[in-house]
């Protein structure tokens, strides 16, 4: 985005060179997506889900994070078009809501299994969540333990 900024920005000084500017920009951005945000999604997932809902958590990951993507590719030219200067509010916008809602509403989970966390969002108690990873955590061959 930065890079995006700055060739609309300096537009006007050298209009044979934006284009190639605007592609580099591009380049970039799905790089550093690529190698950043895109694999730490998989390993987020793999942390927090648990084994039968982990391909289809995957699989949604993947659709919205490649859909996102298009998304942030494809409609910038067309709100500068529109907005102008003020295009760049939309993400403001949805990054303020998406930290009150992240801050307010998204339990803490440090420290916590994917037992726990499960058994959270499944409606348990925070005592039936310890007890499941107690016993799921026991040496095998242990009483009540899950094999």
């Amino acid at each position: 985005m930065v890079l995006f900024t700055i060739s609309q920005a300096t537009a006007h000084l050298a209009p044979l060179a934006m284009p190639y500017v605007a592609i580099v920009a591009v380049a970039i951005y799905m790089c550093a997506w690529s190698g950043g945000t895109n694999l730490a999604v998989f390993a987020v997932i793999s942390k927090l889900t648990v084994e039968p809902t982990r391909a289809s958590a995957y699989g949604y990951a993947s659709m919205f994070f490649w859909l996102s993507s298009w998304l942030g590719t494809f409609l910038p030219p067309y709100l500068q078009i529109g907005l102008g200067a003020y295009m760049l509010m939309i993400w403001v916008f949805f990054a303020i809501v998406f930290l009150i809602y992240h801050l307010l509403l998204i339990p803490d989970t440090k420290k916590n299994s994917s037992e726990e966390i499960q058994a959270y969002f499944n409606g348990a108690s925070q005592s039936d969540a310890v007890e499941m990873s107690k016993i799921n955590t026991e040496e095998p061959g242990a009483p009540y333990a899950l094999m």
